[in-house]
């Protein structure tokens, strides 16, 4: 983690972590939320991650990464908006 931090400059906070459902009788499944958010008054805080490696394209992560954010947006009532020049999304009402 030290080294990631290093790298990329900014806090993790709430990156990664279980989702997990069980029954009374222990039933239930695991898995990992690669994707999350903070939601603190007015503001929120989305977190979005994707596994690049050597043979990744940029292109691809990007689209990946944009495609996470999606049901995150809807769930706090937002849309996805091109923005001029880029390719990518931002949020808006």
């Amino acid at each position: 983690m030290d080294l990631i931090r290093e790298l990329e400059g900014i806090d993790q906070g709430r990156y990664a972590g279980p989702v997990v459902w069980t029954d009374a009788r222990g039933d239930g499944e695991w898995g990992l939320a690669l994707h999350c958010g903070n939601v603190d008054g007015a503001r929120a805080g989305l977190f979005a991650g994707c596994g690049i490696v050597a043979g990744s394209g940029p292109a691809a992560e990007l689209a990946e990464a944009e495609m996470k954010f999606r049901p995150m947006l809807r769930a706090l009532g937002l849309r996805a908006e091109g923005r001029p020049g880029s390719g990518t999304s931002s949020q808006s009402r």
